[in-house]
């Protein structure tokens, strides 16, 4: 049996979840403090900003899992999850597997 011991880091309502031995797990961003793909597009892509910005990137597919919420394919074996109103992001979820 594994014990996973999780570390969780709060930013206003972003979480940053580490593991065991400080691997980084996942995170949950929900204002625009913090940007993703930043290495890929110039200012990444924030809360905030349309879903379809997702498309700029060049690379992965955005599928759609019902209402407000799209899956991004392309980032490796991560699961990455993005809600919308109305097609702007209000937030994203990230997950590493163990």
């Amino acid at each position: 049996v594994t014990i996973w011991v999780y570390e969780e880091y709060y930013y206003g309502p972003n979480l940053f979840r580490f593991r065991e031995n400080g691997f980084f797990g996942a995170f949950s961003l929900k204002d625009n403090r913090f940007a993703v793909f930043t290495l890929d597009m110039q200012g990444g892509i924030k809360v905030g900003d349309p879903v379809t910005k997702f498309n700029q990137l060049g690379f992965g597919q955005l599928i759609s899992r019902g209402n407000n919420h799209y899956e991004f394919i392309g980032c490796g074996d991560a699961w990455f999850d993005i809600y919308h109103n109305n097609g702007i992001i209000t937030t994203m979820l990230c997950r590493f597997p163990s």
